[in-house]
C-alpha cells in the first residue's frame, strides 16, 4: 500500500511539472488548410505573423524570404518561448549574411506553440529587443 501511495505522489509531482507551454518547428504540408492559406497568403512579405488557431494553439511564421539584391539576408537562428503569468513571451534572435548559396539557414521558419495556461498578453523579443507582428490572424 505503502508503495503505491508514493507513486501515485510522484505522478502526481511529474504532471504539477508539466510545462505550459512547447514549441515545435513545422511544415507548411502539416497546416491545417485555414492556417496554410493564411500564411500561403503573406509569404511574400518579410515580417513576423501569427495565426490563432484555437485556444490552446498558435502558429508563428517568421519570413525573412524577400532580398534585394545588395542587402543582407535576414534569417532566424533560435526560437525559445515562455510563460510568465498571462504573458507568452517568444524570443527570436537572428542573423544576417551577404551569401545568398549558404545552404545552413532557413529564410522562412513557421512554429506550432501548444499553450496550457490562460495567456492575455504576447510579447515578441527580436535579438532582446521588444518587437511586433506585422500580422495577426485566427479562427
Amino acid at each position: 500500500m505503502k508503495k503505491w501511495l508514493i507513486i501515485l505522489v510522484g505522478l502526481l509531482l511529474l504532471s504539477s511539472c508539466e510545462s505550459q507551454i512547447s514549441l515545435s518547428e513545422i511544415k507548411f504540408k502539416h497546416l491545417p488548410m485555414n492556417v496554410y492559406t493564411y500564411f500561403d497568403q503573406v509569404r511574400q512579405y518579410n515580417g513576423n505573423y501569427l495565426y490563432f488557431y484555437d485556444k490552446d494553439t498558435l502558429y508563428v511564421f517568421f519570413n525573412r524570404y524577400t532580398v534585394i539584391q545588395g542587402e543582407e539576408l535576414e534569417y532566424v537562428t533560435d526560437v525559445q518561448v515562455e510563460v510568465d503569468g498571462e504573458t507568452l513571451s517568444i524570443y527570436v534572435n537572428q542573423q544576417k549574411t551577404d551569401d545568398y548559396n549558404q545552404k545552413t539557414f532557413n529564410p522562412h521558419v513557421l512554429y506550432q506553440l501548444k499553450v496550457n495556461a490562460p495567456v492575455h498578453t504576447i510579447k515578441l523579443f527580436n535579438n532582446g529587443k521588444e518587437s511586433h507582428f506585422d500580422g495577426v490572424s485566427g479562427n
